[in-house]
């Protein structure tokens, strides 16, 4: 069976200029959102971010915790930031 999990971005930076960044809790939030995915060991096939900044440093920061854990299970990674038209 299929699942599909739902995550919202970190906090952004209310009140300040640039509105469309992560605050530091907001890139924190989304560090342990990876870490406990990857704790639960759930294996994530896709990550699917809207265009705004902060949708996408919140994936990227959730990928970065979350891929240590599948990579030294040999599992291919599902999800190449470097490459967002792919």
């Amino acid at each position: 069976m299929t699942t599909i999990l739902l995550a919202r971005h970190g906090q952004a930076s209310f009140g300040q200029e640039n509105y469309d960044r992560l605050s530091e809790l907001g890139s924190t939030q989304a560090r342990l959102l990876g870490q406990h995915y990857a704790t639960t060991q759930r294996h994530i096939d896709a990550i699917f971010t809207g265009s705004l900044s902060r949708q996408q440093d919140s994936a990227r920061y959730f990928w970065e915790t979350y891929q240590p854990s599948i990579t030294a299970s040999n599992v291919a990674p599902a999800l190449d930031l470097s490459a967002p038209d792919s």
